[in-house]
């Protein structure tokens, strides 16, 4: 159960930032061009996951990795969600989908 919840939570995050573009652009006085890295940064995590969290399952076991990666994606999505600068924010959502990535590997 914990594995699915987590899997939901980490595909929502992808893009379910796109209804706050308004807001975001407002608090970052950032562009639509640039919120929408938001978005695509997230690809860009959860891809590089693939070809470091494996690895890392392989050599340490899985739980240890799972529950580190679960603790590593609360923390940036808590990080994200008090970020008070657009770069900031970018971060903690690219480390957030990295360690997300754990659902579908492990």
């Amino acid at each position: 159960m914990a594995i699915l919840c987590f899997s939901g939570m980490t595909n929502f995050g992808i893009s379910g930032i796109s209804p706050g573009f308004g807001q975001l652009e407002e608090e970052f006085g950032a562009t639509i061009d640039q919120l929408t890295y938001l978005i695509s940064v997230t690809g860009l995590g959860m891809g590089m996951g693939c070809y470091t969290i494996t690895p890392l399952a392989t050599l340490l076991g899985k739980r240890p990795i799972w529950l580190g990666c679960m603790t590593v994606n609360l923390v940036c999505n808590i990080w994200a969600a008090s970020a008070h600068s657009y770069p900031s924010l970018l971060v903690a959502r690219f480390l957030a989908s990295w360690a997300g990535k754990t659902t579908s590997l492990l």
